[in-house]
């Protein structure tokens, strides 16, 4: 059985001697000897594969009444350390600083209220 390839469509047959060497390996093998070639192997068809779960939903769009801010204050203090690092006009920072301070105020107004009771979600 050496130098042989292992798949039946491959065109070599087995000789006698190979026969029997081969049925006293699949003896020693034991409960092992009755599975035949695995590659014949289907699994049994199960019944949760027929029913359809949807994919998870994508994250949330984030609305521009939220977004406007954040740019708001990330470009307003870029603009307030670039004021002084770069010796820019000095209305430039008063307008960062402005446009930082309504952005914050904008976005401490649309926190959600956790203020009072709330159910207990399950």
């Amino acid at each position: 059985m050496k130098n042989r390839a292992s798949h039946p469509d491959d065109g070599a047959s087995l000789s006698d001697a190979e026969r029997r060497e081969f049925a006293a390996l699949a003896r020693d093998i034991g409960p092992l000897s009755g599975i035949g070639n695995p590659r014949d192997y289907t699994p049994a068809p199960d019944p949760d594969d027929e029913r359809f779960v949807p994919p998870d939903p994508g994250p949330a769009a984030i609305s521009p009444n939220v977004r406007v801010p954040w740019i708001l204050l990330l470009s307003g203090l870029v603009l307030v350390v670039l004021t002084f690092v770069l010796s820019w006009p000095w209305y430039v920072g008063v307008v960062a600083v402005v446009a930082s301070a309504w952005a914050v105020l904008m976005l401490i107004w649309r926190l959600p209220d956790d203020s009072g009771e709330r159910e207990p979600q399950v």
